[in-house]
């Protein structure tokens, strides 16, 4: 299969950038690290808007704060914490990268032990995902998740197993078919402590420093 036949919500999670050596993966960590960038725009902004409207010392303050923040949150957008499938050292392994540069490589596992399963999705209803070395990517239905089983099992030689025809099972991949009796989630299963809960703990906290950026403001 070629990487054009993938589907559209395939190709979100899987570039054809560096094919066919390498297959960058997002992972969790990185939506935590891209999300968390985001939200420190919040505070950047009101230093921002505070370093322009005071002025002596306070404005010496909120620059310096402008600066740190602005350093921050392009560092954080610029950080790429990904599972890349190599096939010129036949490894899988998590990678760190930092405005391009290689910062650390762990966790490396041959392709033949690098284990591709297709599984109900737990976090969308009705939906499907891959998981590799722990990392769930949610594609979108049966056959498209399939095919992007296949097309990764196939060019980076990946074990495939599925848990859909014998649900909870997991099985080695062969001709899917899902049997009557097979029993899957009726409804999305979210883990209580995922990024999503902790970036939802997160948000209070640029909104009370604008909060008080602003009382600080009317009071002056």
């Amino acid at each position: 299969m070629n990487y054009s036949a993938l589907s559209k919500n395939a190709k979100i999670h899987f570039s054809d950038k560096y094919l066919p050596d390498r297959l960058p993966l997002a992972t969790k960590t990185l939506l935590f690290i891209r999300d968390f960038g985001f939200i420190l725009t919040i505070p950047l902004v009101s230093s921002l808007f505070m370093a322009v409207r005071l002025d002596g010392t306070e404005q010496n303050l909120f620059i310096s704060a402008s600066l740190l923040l602005t350093f921050t949150v392009i560092t954080l957008l610029a950080t790429k914490h990904q599972l890349v499938l190599d096939t010129l050292n036949t490894q899988a392994y998590l990678e760190l990268r930092t405005f391009g540069i290689k910062l650390k490589q762990w966790k490396s596992k041959s392709l033949a032990k690098t284990v591709i399963t297709l599984s109900p999705s737990v976090h969308k209803e009705s939906s499907y995902q891959l998981i590799i070395e722990g990392q769930h990517f949610v594609i979108g239905d049966l056959t498209e998740t399939e095919q992007a089983l296949r097309f990764i099992s196939s060019h980076f030689q990946l074990p495939a197993f599925e848990q859909v025809s014998q649900y909870p099972e997991i099985v080695p991949l062969g001709e899917l078919k899902i049997s009557s009796d097979a029993q899957a989630p009726s409804r999305p299963i979210e883990s209580l402590w995922n990024s999503t809960a902790w970036l939802k703990l997160l948000l209070p906290l640029p909104v009370f420093i604008t909060l008080g950026f602003v009382l600080k403001l009317f009071g002056s």
